[in-house]
């Protein structure tokens, strides 16, 4: 998995013009670790190298939906996490049902015996991309590469205290943070052994979400 990885082409961003707001007693994503730096979420531009991969995968692993109404736009949720998440996506402009169309999903798949981490298979590219959101507890043990300069490198110990440092930091914030992993795959069946093509995942990003607003200062 050394190596550069796949986008989908920036071409197909388009501007959203909602002005999507939210309630001051919901979620926001607070804190994004990205790049091997802990930004404020706000402050989490495509100046980051990481920033395209990052938010495609987010935007592939949010579950809520989003429906134009005029010129509002609807999120509809399973939780106010992942409607904290679709949020954060409108409000860097990208078009999620688009990049979900660029991107259809092949399969989804359950990476742990307690089938609490799940992650779907993606075709992007002509090529199939695991992606998996999850806790940081499930995932990161699936994780033997980050992504750092647009490159997937070897987790090595000074990004391993990096990466727990930056956990560290949003849990004591009072942050629910989820781990955002991929990997690429070149061929993929339903038959394979879910173990072995789970197995060393890229780390792509740490996402923090809590009360405090994500235009907000430390």
């Amino acid at each position: 998995m050394m190596g550069s990885v796949l986008h989908l082409p920036l071409s197909s961003i388009e501007k959203n013009k909602s002005k999507e707001s939210k309630s001051s007693t919901g979620l926001s994503v607070v804190d994004i670790y990205i790049d091997g730096k802990l930004k404020k979420a706000h402050l989490v531009d495509d100046k980051e190298k990481g920033f395209g991969i990052f938010m495609h995968s987010l935007i592939l692993t949010n579950s809520a939906r989003i429906i134009s109404n005029g010129n509002e736009k609807l999120l509809i949720a399973s939780d106010s996490y992942e409607k904290s998440i679709a949020r954060y996506i409108l409000s860097k402009g990208f078009n999620k049902p688009l990049i979900e169309s660029l991107a259809p999903k092949v399969s989804e798949l359950t990476l742990n015996p307690d089938k609490n981490l799940k992650a779907s298979a993606y075709l992007i590219n002509e090529s199939i991309r695991l992606i998996s959101k999850g806790s940081t507890e499930d995932l990161l043990s699936k994780c033997s590469f980050t992504l750092l300069d647009s490159k997937f490198t070897k987790l090595t110990r000074k990004s391993l205290f990096k990466i727990n440092n930056a956990i560290n930091i949003m849990m004591n914030k009072g942050l629910k943070v989820y781990a955002l992993a991929v990997k690429d795959i070149e061929i993929f069946s339903k038959m394979m052994d879910i173990e072995n093509i789970s197995n060393h995942m890229s780390l792509v990003a740490l996402i923090g979400i809590g009360q405090k607003d994500y235009i907000g200062t430390n």
